[in-house]
């Protein structure tokens, strides 16, 4: 999900604009999205 997020960089900036489209209409079709953000946060805590 990192393409949805600011960018530390010239070149991340325009790459997410790449990938942005795509990810967006594979999470549109997907059937299961699976998100583990609630569990990453304790470790990123950490």
């Amino acid at each position: 999900m990192n393409m949805f997020q600011k960018q530390p960089d010239f070149k991340g900036e325009i790459t997410k604009y790449l990938f942005r489209g795509r990810v967006r209409r594979i999470m549109n079709e997907a059937d299961y999205i699976f998100s583990y953000g609630g569990k990453i946060s304790e470790i990123i805590r950490t």
